[in-house]
């Protein structure tokens, strides 16, 4: 996995985001490298899912987050239980907005949508995952 650090200034404490790419379909009963890679998702407090919902992507948002929660449930039950939060990346434009809310409605999880290209909903993804780490009386960072 790639490591990578949120600097929280005025939120409280660093984060430290573990990347975990590779999790394919089949994952939980070793297909790809996937059996490793959960094993890196185990060490996290909070499982934090970032699902691209550009108007250009041509992955169904849906079908990928369904992929990786059904992954981690095969993998561990207790994986699947931890604290979660789903995010829409890249609402840059309409389009992409009503792909997200489409997709919150499908899979009945409040709207948290941020645009790295805008600067949008970052103070708030910080914020929450600042209260969600707070709320897990986590006090190493991780999460």
């Amino acid at each position: 996995p790639s490591l990578g650090i949120i600097d929280m200034q005025d939120f409280g404490q660093p984060i430290v985001i573990a990347d975990i790419p590779g999790i394919i379909e089949g994952a939980a009963e070793g297909k790809g490298l996937g059996v490793q890679f959960l094993r890196h998702v185990e060490r996290t407090k909070i499982l934090l899912h970032l699902v691209d919902c550009s108007e250009y992507s041509t992955d169904d948002p849906l079908e990928a987050y369904a992929t990786i929660r059904a992954e981690i449930t095969a993998h561990s039950e207790e994986l699947a239980s931890r604290p979660t939060l789903v995010v829409a990346t890249k609402i840059e434009d309409e389009g992409s907005a009503q792909k997200a809310s489409d997709f919150f409605a499908a899979i009945g999880q409040p709207e948290f949508c941020i645009s790295s290209v805008k600067g949008e909903g970052l103070p708030q993804l910080k914020l929450k995952l600042q209260e969600m780490r707070n709320a897990g009386n986590d006090d190493d960072g991780r999460g």
